[in-house]
């Protein structure tokens, strides 16, 4: 296996046109492993007094932003082992709450009921499970979805006509739907609350280009009141 030091160059890499691939981080126990169809931080080691070596995975996304508190996760994992401590006792305890479990809950209780349910359904598959999967959805905070908003309106697309724009639109479109999802979910656990508050969309709201004057309202006004015409 490949050991290199985890920069945002090499993070940032294509994965292989085919199978799979795993690179060591030098800085840390980190491993990256990723295919044409995921990416993902992973830990593989042995518990003290074990033979069978176990492998962990990361509950966040695989990206440059996550690499510090993903080395702080690889260490405590470590630590647990060498204690003697399964570290998958915890992640059993606490699987019920993971992100991917309530989303898909979510889903078929939920957003199937709606006019958009294929449009939310696709957003969450493409960026919201991707992106917080595997974590606890409590440990979920504003600066995650911050963090993950702005990869996304980061992105650029180009038109038909050759100009490039960037996707603060589709950021803001999966905004709603992570705001639709927490609110449901605080539904069903009183001690949630959702990381979201106003002010985090990525575009301003369109606004009118004039408002009707005094007059103009009273015309509008005196017009309504005015009888029918009997022909």
């Amino acid at each position: 296996m490949k050991r290199k030091l985890f920069t945002p160059a090499l993070l940032n890499q294509k994965a292989p046109a085919s199978g799979r691939e795993e690179v060591r981080d030098s800085g840390s126990h980190l491993i990256l492993r990723r295919s044409t169809t995921a990416r993902s931080f992973i830990v593989r080691t042995r518990i003290r007094g074990e033979a069978q070596p176990i492998r962990l995975t990361y509950p966040g996304a695989a990206c440059v932003e996550e690499l510090t508190d993903a080395r702080k996760w690889a260490a405590e994992i470590i630590g647990q082992c060498r204690r003697g401590v399964d570290p998958r006792e915890n992640v059993r305890a606490r699987s019920k709450g993971k992100f991917e479990t309530i989303a898909e809950d979510f889903l078929k209780l939920h957003a199937s009921k709606l006019k958009s349910s294929e449009d939310i359904e696709r957003v969450f598959h493409q960026e919201l499970i991707p992106a917080f999967g595997k974590r606890q959805i409590q440990d979920i905070t504003r600066a995650d979805v911050a963090r993950l908003l702005d990869r996304i309106a980061s992105r650029t697309r180009t038109r038909k006509d050759g100009t490039v724009v960037t996707m603060e639109k589709r950021a803001d479109r999966v905004l709603a739907y992570l705001r639709k999802f927490f609110h449901w979910y605080e539904g069903r656990d009183h001690e949630f609350r959702s990381p979201i508050v106003s002010g985090m969309a990525r575009t301003k709201p369109t606004s009118r280009d004039r408002t009707l004057t005094d007059e103009e309202i009273r015309l509008i006004w005196d017009s309504s009141r005015a009888p029918l015409a009997i022909f």
